[in-house]
């Protein structure tokens, strides 16, 4: 399954469960279809770096075995911007955990 995120004109596909967090002003963004025309990841999050931001994650965090610091998931509040998990650059899922926060974004 994946998640697309769409802005503008253009859209990009994320595996599902990528997305860490999002302000509620950018729940648009991430649609069921996207009807915009297709880039690479790499060129989206180059394109969109003022409302996009990744946090690399580790194997641990990645299978749910080791959650994301609190402290961090509060960085991304504070910050309002759309984080997605990253593992050498590339979007990756992170599955959930105890007590890992559920992932807040719906499924579309």
């Amino acid at each position: 399954m994946s998640t697309f995120i769409e802005y503008r004109d253009r859209f990009a596909i994320l595996p599902r469960g990528s997305v860490l967090w999002h302000p509620g002003e950018y729940a648009s963004r991430i649609v069921a279809r996207p009807n915009s025309r297709y880039v690479r990841w790499n060129e989206f999050v180059s394109d969109n770096r003022n409302w996009i931001a990744t946090y690399e994650v580790n194997e641990a965090q990645i299978a749910g075995k080791e959650a994301i610091p609190e402290e961090t998931l509060a960085r991304f509040r504070k910050e309002g911007l759309l984080v997605v998990a990253t593992l050498r650059g590339a979007p990756i899922t992170v599955l959930s955990c105890e007590p890992c926060p559920k992932n807040p974004v719906p499924p579309p």
